[in-house]
């Protein structure tokens, strides 16, 4: 008796066989990966245009903040976090370049930065870009390694000028920052500490209040030294001699008697072997003390 092919049941039965129940599977396993890898190679491709959109707007940003983001742009999360940025700026009509130095997006930059340079641990979960690409990435670089200043409290080469309403922002901001290395040096937590001081020397040296505003940028340069000399303080209770020198220089060129920018420039000379120049400064620090007896 022939089968009735047209008859349900026959292929209820059929579909029930093992080896047909195999072939099914297999069926579906593959158009599942074929699925995925279309998936996939279409994800690819909009990762892949996002980065040249980000990428050329970085280009027409400041040096400084090309200095800060280049280390680190080849992680996902990087790149996710300034497409969102980008993303914002042109709904609000922004220029990306001043939405990236805003304070809140550029002390979540310094915080992304801060625990991929963290070593092993912090960057533990934070992947890498395997295809970004490099024509791009080697001009972005270079541009940013040409930085006359930018590191270790020295000043940008533009700072944003805000009003008053936003510099108090960046102000409230700074002292949040700073309070929380005063909290982590009590506490005994030295590299805790100095991540926070240097989040916030990256952060209040890329701002300035306009010109009028004489006690908001005195005050925002007070801010300033005070988390230089922190630094400072931080970087020499974990014997990096050469950050505490350098956060001690940049402190003196926003004073050049701070006393305790001096004693820590002092300290980190004799601990990096200079002893002869260590000496010249603690003269320097009598010299102030017997100026002011006078």
């Amino acid at each position: 008796m022939a089968k009735d092919v047209r008859n349900p049941e026959f292929w209820n039965k059929f579909l029930m066989r093992p080896e047909v129940e195999a072939v099914m599977r297999k069926k579906l396993k593959y158009e599942s990966y074929a699925e995925a890898a279309q998936r996939t190679k279409l994800d690819k491709a909009e990762r892949k245009q996002r980065r040249y959109d980000i990428m050329n707007e970085l280009m027409q940003c400041a040096t400084n903040v090309k200095h800060l983001i280049s280390p680190m742009f080849r992680y996902k999360i990087t790149q996710q976090y300034l497409w969102k940025v980008l993303c914002e700026a042109r709904q609000e009509g922004m220029l990306f370049c001043d939405k990236l130095r805003t304070p809140q997006v550029y002390h979540r930059l310094q915080s992304i930065k801060a625990e991929i340079t963290a070593g092993p641990y912090g960057v533990a979960g934070w992947q890498a870009e395997e295809e970004v690409e490099e024509d791009l990435m080697d001009k972005f670089v270079v541009e940013a390694d040409c930085i006359p200043g930018g590191i270790d409290g020295e000043a940008p080469d533009r700072k944003q000028v805000l009003d008053k309403r936003e510099i108090q922002g960046v102000l409230d901001f700074g002292q949040q920052i700073k309070s929380e290395g005063n909290e982590a040096f009590v506490n005994e937590n030295w590299e805790g500490a100095l991540t926070r001081y240097c989040q916030g020397d990256e952060m209040l040296k890329n701002f300035a209040a306009e010109p009028h505003l004489s006690k908001e940028n005195k005050e925002l340069k007070t801010m300033h030294r005070a988390c230089l000399n922190n630094k400072a303080n931080a970087a020499l209770k974990m014997d990096s001699w050469q950050t505490a020198l350098r956060a001690a220089d940049a402190a003196l060129k926003l004073k050049t008697d701070d006393e305790k920018a001096l004693f820590r420039k002092a300290q980190a000379l004799e601990g990096l072997g200079k002893t002869d120049e260590a000496l010249e400064v603690l003269a320097e620090i009598e010299q102030i003390a017997q100026d002011m007896d006078e």
